[in-house]
């Protein structure tokens, strides 16, 4: 159920990515498991970022710098119905979105 929840919200809200530079580069959505997911490949200037949803509501997102290819954000959520992405968001799409 998560899944398609994030699935709408993420269509419904793609500009919040691109007004900050991040282009989604990939959605990838896996179905017919016990537990179907998506995840959104990004990327920016100078990283590479990826958010995956499940649909039991765990929430994994993690961004890469390229330059270096260390993970410079990384966290877990666990997400509900009342999820508030853009908030829950706004520090993947801050770091992101930063220039070098």
């Amino acid at each position: 159920m998560m899944k398609k929840v994030f699935d709408i919200w993420l269509k419904t809200n793609q500009s919040i990515f691109s007004v900050n530079q991040i282009v989604i580069d990939e959605i990838k959505s896996v179905e017919g498991t016990l537990n179907p997911s998506s995840t959104v490949y990004h990327s920016s200037i100078s990283c590479l970022g990826q958010i995956s949803v499940w649909d039991d509501g765990q929430m994994y997102v993690e961004i890469v710098e390229i330059e270096s290819g260390k993970s410079i954000y990384r966290e877990h959520f666990k997400i509900n119905e009342d999820t508030d992405f853009k908030k829950l968001l706004g520090d993947y799409i801050q770091k992101m979105g930063t220039k070098p």
